[in-house]
């Protein structure tokens, strides 16, 4: 009670408070126009020259931090929360909280004294009108005031993603500005980087002073700061109150209204966390309505400004209901429980801070998995009223329209609803609605962004769509759309296929794409593939593509993958399809796509395979006509055989060749560039090593001959400079056809200096069933013996022999 009765000091707040004014402390308001002594009586006042400058920064924005940097007390800051006082000048400054979470915000306050004013004891002493005591309006005199002025910079960016980094770069910059400001240029101290990172900032200017033009950045804000000093007049003429000493009435007269009690700090503190946290909850609530993706999504964008605007109202009137215990727990009315009330009804109330925060946190997450989808979407337009989507439908130059669309945005909000009539009751003073214990909806327990196997319908959907859209992204006639439009037989998000103006499938399955062709049968001109159906979606028909495959130039992976390709439509769903018109010999990719009656599937895997390189002949005359395609080598006919018929046929009969080297002179045989055979009986290998020298009169060759039937294996006795050689056998069953192709060796020199063969790979290719490779490290020439027809190859030559000639008729 003896504190009651002390002097007060208090921060003006940009009111009009002078020396002799009445002073309410019960609800920290003036008397305007009502004093104790006359005009002339206040003109002799105790003037003090108060010469003082400060400047200091601070970054945060919090009421807390706002009210230390105007020292006020907790009991006017009580007063400020409920709203009762009234602020003005550089107190603005305190009404000025940011709208985001993402906001940075640094403030320069500048504040300079220059005099004080206060009543003498002989004034005290004289008062002029005492009947003002039995009025009841105040409780404090103002005795004293000082006077100066202050400023707020208030320097904001938004949308910066290190806060800290950039507001401790402006924190050195405006360290700097009392140097910079002596120097009377700016520019000549910001360095280029520093002039690009002040350049983001705006600047918010509250203060006392009178300026002709509020700065609006930092530059400015720079030329205002360096001319303060003489805008409060030469002598401080045009100096503010900012400092006030209030005296009790109680003191002149003790039938004077009192001061009964002041609000605990403790109160005051728990009080302003309790604002603060619904101040919080709208600057978190902004943010989300700032989210990038939600033009595209008004059901979620009305649901959070339907929360914001009543966040707003039960702040308003919360503050009301502070307001009206505040004045009657200071004259002793009412007992400090009852604020402690409020607090405590506060926090049982759906509005209590962990309510709040759960509900954005679920937005929050909402918006999160909508941002990830629309970021794969991006490149599709997003239709967010359904009468942009029906003019898009019945356009008559489009013939499909397939929609990806989220069907449950427009979901159940029953905490919105408890916040609405939480709210209504306790605007018109009615009974509180009961709250049920627990949630109420499926939605609460987990809603669809929560959900896993609602997010399995939707990756896979999402993954049909991205494809489709991508496979047909060519079709003029044909559009991909993103929509949000409720549904509740498909949760998450479904695929709409409208045609003709009409929706025709709400949960339509494009075709994906088809397992890898495969291959049934191979020839020398075509190919036989075995097609499937797509694992989802409607197939109409197959649409099978092939190219040649391209090995040289070099391309990168994925260049190009489109071009080339040959296509070909299936009638119907057949399972075999063959191919056609194809070269021999030649390694040929192979995809298809499936086709539905709105477009195409993404292309299978692809499939290479080589075509045979000829097809054998069939019958003996098919023989003939190949067997004169082939190229003869007349040098190295033997000397027994002769050529007729246009070098076309063989005869046993002596030739008119000249000599050479080259010819053979054991064997009767010649070279041949190809040789392909077919017969009825096992055919047998033969394995020849070439010594260092080759003879025309001298058989240089030592060979094995081995039918299958009698070994597996042949070697090569060593003799003088002859290598062992090993040759493996594979039987090949009767009516296979074989090709023997032997390519030229290369040689190099061992370390022991001895010339050496490079390793030879010749193999037998068994179109149809078999495939065999041998490997000799030495020069090698591989025969296929055969009761009508005998093969000799030699390096890149074929060597076709016949005791009695070639298909002799």
């Amino acid at each position: 009670m003896e504190s009651k009765m002390k002097p007060k000091e208090i921060a003006a707040l940009g009111r009009p408070l002078y020396p002799g004014m009445l002073y309410n402390c019960c609800n920290d308001t003036f008397v305007p126009g009502v004093t104790m002594w006359d005009r002339e009586t206040l003109k002799d006042l105790d003037v003090h020259i108060k010469p003082n400058t400060s400047f200091s920064i601070s970054t945060s924005d919090s009421l807390r931090d706002k009210s230390s940097l105007l020292d006020m007390s907790a009991s006017l800051k009580a007063s400020f929360l409920g709203g009762l006082v009234s602020v003005g000048g550089s107190a603005r400054f305190l009404k000025d909280r940011v709208s985001s979470h993402h906001q940075s915000r640094v403030t320069l306050r500048y504040q300079r004294t220059v005099r004080y004013e206060g009543l003498t004891m002989a004034q005290l002493g004289m008062v002029s009108y005492p009947h003002v005591f039995n009025q009841k309006s105040a409780t404090h005199v103002v005795t004293a005031v000082l006077y100066g002025a202050q400023a707020f910079f208030v320097f904001d960016c938004k949308g910066l993603t290190n806060k800290r980094e950039v507001e401790g770069n402006l924190q050195v910059m405006l360290k700097a500005l009392p140097s910079l400001t002596t120097e009377g240029s700016v520019s000549l101290k910001l360095s280029s980087s520093q002039k690009e990172a002040v350049d983001s900032f705006s600047c918010t200017f509250h203060g006392d002073f009178e300026l002709k033009q509020n700065p609006s950045n930092f530059l400015e804000a720079v030329e205002v700061y360096r001319t303060l000093p003489d805008l409060l007049g030469k002598n401080g003429e045009k100096a503010v109150p900012m400092r006030v000493w209030l005296l009790p009435l109680q003191f002149l007269d003790s039938h004077a209204c009192r001061l009964v009690r002041e609000i605990r700090e403790t109160l005051v503190l728990r009080t302003e966390n309790m604002l603060e946290s619904l101040v919080s909850a709208t600057q978190r609530c902004n943010d989300l309505m700032a989210h990038n993706v939600l033009p595209h999504f008004p059901e979620v964008y009305d649901k959070l400004k339907e929360f914001c605007d009543v966040l707003q109202h039960y702040q308003t009137w919360l503050q009301r209901s502070v307001a009206q215990v505040l004045p009657l727990i200071r004259q002793g009315i009412r007992e400090e429980e009852t604020l402690d009330d409020i607090m405590l009804a506060h926090n049982q109330s759906p509005f209590a801070s962990g309510e709040l925060k759960r509900w954005l946190g679920d937005k929050e997450s909402e918006l999160s998995v909508l941002s990830l989808y629309t970021k794969r979407l991006r490149n599709f337009s997003t239709i967010s009223t359904a009468g942009q989507l029906g003019h898009i439908v019945f356009n008559p130059d489009i013939d499909a329209v397939i929609c990806f669309v989220f069907t449950t945005l427009n979901y159940p909000e029953p905490y919105l609803s408890t916040l609405i009539a939480h709210l209504d009751a306790v605007e018109r003073e009615r009974p509180l609605p009961e709250q049920e214990q627990g949630p109420r909806t499926e939605w609460e327990v987990k809603p669809w962004f929560r959900c896993g196997q609602i997010s399995v319908i939707m990756r896979d959907n999402l993954n049909l769509f991205m494809t489709f859209a991508e496979t047909n992204k060519n079709e003029t006639r044909t559009k991909f759309m993103v929509s949000s439009l409720p549904d509740p037989s498909c949760p998450g998000a479904s695929i709409h296929l409208y045609q003709r103006g009409q929706c025709v499938d709400r949960q339509f399955r494009p075709v994906s794409k088809p397992h890898p062709p495969v291959s049934i049968d191979t020839q020398a001109n075509r190919v036989s593939l075995r097609l499937q159906p797509a694992p989802c979606g409607q197939t109409q028909h197959y649409r099978v593509e092939h190219k040649k495959k391209q090995t040289e130039p070099e391309v990168e992976p994925g260049a190009g993958d489109d071009e080339g390709w040959m296509a070909t439509d299936t009638p119907d769903m057949v399972e075999n399809w063959t191919v056609s018109g194809l070269e021999p010999g030649v390694q040929y990719l192979f995809r298809y796509k499936v086709v539905s009656d709105v477009g195409l599937s993404k292309p299978s895997e692809i499939t290479e395979i080589c075509t045979q390189t000829t097809s054998a002949p069939e019958t003996r005359a098919e023989a003939l006509k190949f067997a004169q395609k082939l190229s003869w080598d007349p040098s190295s006919i033997h000397k027994t055989l002769s050529l007729l018929s246009g070098l076309r046929r063989m005869s046993f009969r002596r030739s008119l060749f000249p000599a050479n080297p080259d010819r053979f002179s054991h064997w009767p045989q010649w070279l041949l560039c190809f040789k392909e055979a077919e017969e009825q009986v096992p055919p047998s290998l033969e394995v020849q090593h070439q010594t260092g020298k080759k003879h025309s009169n001298s058989n240089t060759l030592s060979h094995c001959l081995c039918t299958i039937d009698s070994c597996r294996h042949c070697e090569l006795a060593k003799e003088k400079d002859w290598e062992r050689v090993r040759c493996a056998v594979v039987r090949v069953p009767p009516h296979d056809r074989q090709t023997v192709q032997c390519p030229s060796p290369g040689g190099a020199a061992d370390q022991s200096g001895d010339r050496s063969r490079a390793p030879v790979e010749a193999s037998i290719a068994l179109p149809h069933r078999h495939h065999q490779q041998w490997q000799f490290q030495l020069s090698l020439a591989i025969a296929s013996h055969l009761p009508r027809c005998q093969t000799v190859v030699n390096h890149q030559h074929v060597k076709l022999r016949h005791p009695e000639g070639l298909w002799r008729r």
